[in-house]
């Protein structure tokens, strides 16, 4: 009988060794694919992730498990549902939504595991949080394809907003603002663009101070906005204390931003546009508290693109919603100055693609050249319209100046 046990230990031992080992394997496929992912070979990264998948789907634990087990489980099934999200990226329309939702089956398998341990230690209390979070993100990625890819499914709103809800329900006010913005976001979509506004200035909320201190390296900081004489080419480093450099370190991803930044500018540019006297909530919203929230909509998006600004500034598009962002609040010379800029970025890049045409390309490239240069004479034609809009500064009054 003892040696029956013993056995029966050493299988359990094999098997949990097996398991560990197929584990530590699936990681070093999925950094594989990472790493192929950065050098653009999403081909060879989606079979390193499907391999991947496939080897932690060839077998898992028992659901009669003990405690350490449990985490063991919960480990495997957070480390698949990862592998799904990165495919659901690499992917579109209805095989990205495959993706995202086994790996939202995972995420809330992964959950309740955590959940339901007997001895929460801190650590586990974090990586309950984390996953929560994760399963959070898993949710807006399901909403972001019924907004683009799967904007045409029969049901394509309300499957967004029921994604949504579910999102929001797992958010966590000192997390990434994934959920917030995303809802916003289709509150434009819908046309009730009042409700927008609350959950864009919630999502503003979060990464405010890592915004603010990195716009303020750029000199479009808000105490530098308030100033009159501001040269918008001094972009003089300056330093950050720690809690900004922290927020700063922080913050969401460039694309992220950038949507923020596009949703408070359409909020703004709605308020101004618009007798509106409701919030979206039901409560009467008054002349002064209107304007008072469209112009906090334009420094906020003036303070998320300096982020981006100082992150990299030699991205078009910012430099012309900076532009749009100074021309909604009548600062004429900031305004004229990005697009200005923008402008002649724009015109470097058409005198580029110009030049490579004038080489001889192969057909597929022609085709794409052709495209991406309409795309660009496009964009300056719209650049030129708006500098027209500005008002021009009389003789006089630059005299006096």
């Amino acid at each position: 009988k003892v040696q029956q046990q013993r056995q029966q230990q050493q299988q359990q031992q094999q098997t949990t060794d097996l398991l560990e080992d197929k584990l530590m394997l699936s990681k070093i496929l999925s950094k594989m694919g990472e790493i192929k992912v950065s050098l653009g070979d999403q081909n060879a990264s989606s079979l390193d992730f499907s391999e991947a998948i496939q080897l932690l789907s060839s077998s898992s634990y028992d659901d009669d498990v003990n405690g350490r087990d449990v985490i063991q489980k919960a480990q495997w099934k957070e480390a698949r549902a990862n592998l799904y999200l990165y495919l659901g990226q690499l992917c579109c329309g209805k095989d990205a939504l495959q993706n995202f939702s086994n790996a939202i089956t995972d995420l809330k398998e992964c959950l309740n595991l955590l959940q339901n341990i007997p001895s929460n230690t801190e650590q586990q209390q974090k990586e309950l949080i984390e996953t929560q979070r994760q399963l959070c993100g898993a949710y807006c990625s399901v909403a972001e394809l019924y907004l683009t890819d799967l904007c045409y499914e029969e049901n394509a709103e309300s499957e967004c907003e029921n994604v949504l809800k579910l999102a929001l329900q797992l958010d966590d006010p000192k997390s990434t603002p994934d959920s917030v913005q995303a809802m916003a976001n289709l509150r434009l979509c819908q046309n009730r663009n009042m409700e927008a506004i609350p959950y864009i200035l919630d999502s503003y909320s979060r990464i405010q101070v890592g915004c603010e201190a990195m716009a303020d390296l750029v000199g479009l900081g808000r105490e530098n906005n308030e100033e009159k004489d501001v040269d918008h080419d001094d972009n003089i480093a300056k330093e950050m204390n720690e809690g900004a450099l922290k927020a700063a370190n922080t913050l969401p991803g460039f694309e992220f931003r950038c949507q923020t930044a596009k949703i408070l500018l359409e909020c703004a540019l709605y308020l101004e546009q618009n007798d509106t006297t409701s919030n979206g909530q039901g409560e009467e919203l008054s002349i002064e508290k209107r304007t008072e929230q469209r112009i906090y909509c334009i420094e906020a998006a003036i303070q998320t693109l300096g982020s981006l600004m100082a992150e990299n500034d030699e991205v078009i598009e910012t430099w012309y919603l900076l532009g749009c962002a100074f021309q909604s609040k009548s600062d004429h010379d900031a305004s004229k100055h990005y697009y200005e800029n923008a402008l002649q970025m724009l015109l470097k890049t058409k005198e580029g693609l110009q030049q490579e045409s004038n080489c001889g390309i192969d057909e597929d490239m022609a085709d794409s050249s052709e495209s991406t240069m309409e795309d660009i004479t496009q964009k300056i034609e719209e650049v030129q319209k708006k500098l027209a809009e500005i008002p021009q500064i009389e003789s006089t009054e630059m005299e006096e100046d």
